[in-house]
C-alpha cells in the first residue's frame, strides 16, 4: 500500500520541512523524499518515529481519506518550485552567469529567464521520461 502522500500531508500539517524531519529521523532529505513519493518504503523504525513526530497512528498513514487534501499539497509544490528557482539562481550567481543584484526570478533579464526556464523544462522532461521507463 502506498503511504507517501499521507506522509507528506502529515508533515505539511505539522508545519515541518523535509529538512526538519530528516534531521529528526537522522536520514537524508532525499530518503524522506523517496518515502513521500513511494519510491521506497520507510523502515519500521522510521515509521514509528514519523508517527510520533506527526502525532498520528500507524494505521492513519494507510487511510485513503487523508489523500484528499489537494490544496495543501499544491501549496507545497509551489514552495518546492520556488525553492528550486532560488537554488538555480544561486548556482548561476556563483558561476558568474547572473548579476549579483538579482534577488528573484522577476529581477532577471529576459535572456536569463529564458535560459532558466529552458533548463528547467529540459530537466522536467528528462525526469518524466525517466519515471515512465522505471
Amino acid at each position: 500500500m502506498k503511504i507517501g502522500a499521507n506522509l507528506k500531508l502529515f508533515r505539511l500539517k505539522a508545519n515541518l520541512t523535509r529538512k526538519d524531519v530528516a534531521k529528526e529521523l537522522d536520514i537524508t532529505e532525499k530518503t524522506l523524499g523517496h518515502y513521500e513519493t513511494d519510491y521506497t518504503q520507510p523502515k519500521f523504525e522510521d515509521l514509528d518515529k514519523l508517527c510520533k513526530l506527526y502525532r498520528v497512528s500507524i494505521s492513519a498513514l494507510f487511510e485513503e481519506k487523508f489523500n484528499d487534501d489537494k490544496e495543501l499539497l499544491r501549496q507545497e509544490k509551489a514552495n518546492d518550485d520556488k525553492e528550486l528557482l532560488r537554488q538555480v539562481i544561486n548556482l548561476l550567481r556563483e558561476n558568474g552567469t547572473l548579476n549579483e543584484t538579482a534577488k528573484s526570478f522577476e529581477d532577471l533579464d529576459p535572456g536569463s529567464q529564458q535560459m532558466i526556464l529552458g533548463a528547467l523544462n529540459k530537466f522536467i522532461a528528462d525526469s518524466t521520461k525517466k519515471n515512465t521507463t522505471t
